[in-house]
């Protein structure tokens, strides 16, 4: 049985720059390549669920093992969260016997052929090939004091602004809670286009420009704000969860011909009251 100290110790040696960037060369080189089995082998080994698939898996396994969760990483070792972050012990030696792999089918290779060159900085590389050139990777960032969610995204995940942040990695993520971290503007959210739960509560929006193209959103929680314009809200025809509470909405129209609505929590907003006597003739909860 492995002491506290002993697991401390091994953890203490694993997380480090070198080896969290030699995992993601590994997912990204094989992502790449097409080789989804042992993604999936390692995705199964550290207990990523079943369900996620392609690029989805991608993405999960780059915000576990992106070099610069380090900071993240060493953060938990330091406030007795050792379990949860036992996964790289599992990683590392899975990683090692691709690497076996690799170096054996180097041997069998013609020596004709130009070696495959890696460099983990080009974003390109965790991206659909398919990706036209000039979108491939493309990031937003635009300085230490933007607002915008694509930067207040990154501060979250890696605890600063400043790294190059693939945008296909944004693409399947299904489920965000970004609540009360000063976001001021939804640029760079058109990425996260298969989310279907986000949380926005608690920032400083005053409108929902760049969510239309959020097509499956289901559920929807943006109390809190100041936001008074909703129209981007009628592109989202799945909607099913809407929280509004304590902003400054006086018109539902957008919200009118949304058939899959089943409840909108108004409270604290300045609605006329036959806009609310409306959506409940839709068969729609509404609190007011």
């Amino acid at each position: 049985m492995i002491t506290d100290h002993a697991l401390y110790r091994q953890l203490k040696n694993a997380y480090t720059s070198e080896n969290l960037t030699k995992i993601s060369e590994q997912i990204l080189r094989l992502y790449h390549h097409k080789q989804y089995e042992p993604l999936r082998a390692l995705a199964s080994a550290i207990g990523v669920p079943e369900h996620y698939e392609g690029r989805q898996l991608l993405a999960k396994l780059m915000m576990l093992y992106h070099p610069d969760r380090l900071g993240h990483y060493q953060r938990s070792l330091e406030s007795d969260s050792m379990n949860d972050i036992r996964h790289i012990l599992i990683a590392l030696r899975i990683i090692s016997l691709f690497e076996a792999d690799t170096a054996t089918a180097r041997q069998d290779r013609d020596p004709d052929l130009p070696e495959e060159e890696h460099v983990w900085e080009d974003p390109e590389d965790a991206c659909d090939p398919d990706t036209p050139e000039d979108d491939a990777g493309r990031d937003l960032y635009y300085g230490e004091n933007d607002n915008s969610f694509y930067t207040l995204f990154k501060k979250s995940m890696y605890g600063r602004t400043n790294i190059i942040l693939p945008s296909c990695l944004l693409e399947d993520i299904d489920e965000l809670e970004l609540a009360n971290r000063g976001i001021d503007n939804l640029e760079g959210l058109a990425y996260c286009r298969h989310l279907v739960t986000l949380d926005l509560s608690g920032n400083t929006l005053t409108n929902l420009e760049g969510m239309e193209g959020l097509g499956c959103l289901e559920e929807l929680y943006v109390a809190e704000n100041r936001i008074g314009y909703i129209d981007a809200l009628s592109y989202l025809g799945r909607l099913r969860i809407l929280d509004l509470s304590g902003n400054e909405v006086d018109d539902l129209s957008p919200l009118l011909e949304l058939e899959h609505l089943e409840l909108v929590n108004l409270s604290e907003n300045p609605v006329p009251r036959y806009q609310i006597d409306l959506l409940k003739a839709r068969g729609c909860l509404v609190l007011f």
